[in-house]
């Protein structure tokens, strides 16, 4: 039974085994399909030979510290193809100890690539919709009937007196907080708009 449960997790997953110095001694072939390197290529080589050289070194600083202390790891990690594809991974890696010693590290990982892609698009997406708002002279708002306000820009925020933390950054989650529905800021008279703070005639 536990055979079949090793072989389960071995076609489900991408699995690797390194020695205690980081040396690849075995990889399944999921392993070689997402890298694009033969077993032959791969054997004997560290993880370097697949890390994206954009990935921050501070994640494999802390990967090594943990696992060397016998402890699991888990994390998402940055790779590189050896076409040059950038390839994302979460990964678990669970030292084998004998004696009290880490003698070698097992590591599962389950390819994420498209996930992570898509949430880095949508954050590109809403950097550029931010800038495009905060450079805006008119007070914005992006307001639904269902969910309240999504977005504000930094000239509403200004206009409405709402305090920012020192550094010119607005707290969105405590201004949604303190005003769920639109017409809480506004005051109306004779077909105009007012702030409800300071009763200022409001220009569009």
């Amino acid at each position: 039974m536990e055979d079949n449960y090793k072989s389960l997790v071995l076609e489900a997953s991408i699995f690797s085994r390194v020695d205690a110095d980081g040396r690849i001694l075995d990889v399944n072939d999921a392993f070689c399909a997402i890298s694009g390197y033969s077993r032959e290529e791969i054997i004997g080589q560290t993880y370097s030979i697949i890390h994206h050289p954009l990935a921050s070194t501070h994640i494999f600083t802390e990967l090594w510290e943990v696992i060397t202390q016998n402890k699991k790891w888990s994390g998402i990690i940055r790779n590189c193809s050896k076409d040059g594809k950038d390839f994302y991974i979460s990964t678990t890696i669970v030292p084998v100890v004998e004696d009290g010693i880490g003698v070698q590290y097992l590591s599962i990982s389950f390819d994420v690539t498209e996930h992570v892609e898509q949430r880095l698009e949508l954050q590109w997406q809403e950097h550029i919709t931010d800038t495009i708002l905060d450079n805006q002279k008119g007070i914005l708002a992006l307001y639904s009937n269902i969910g309240g306000f999504i977005r504000v820009n930094n000239p509403f925020y200004e206009a409405f007196e709402i305090e920012d933390d020192g550094f010119g950054n607005f707290d969105f989650t405590s201004f949604q907080q303190e005003y769920e529905f639109i017409d809480e800021l506004f005051l109306e008279e004779e077909g105009y708009l007012f702030r409800q703070k300071g009763r200022d005639l409001l220009d569009f």
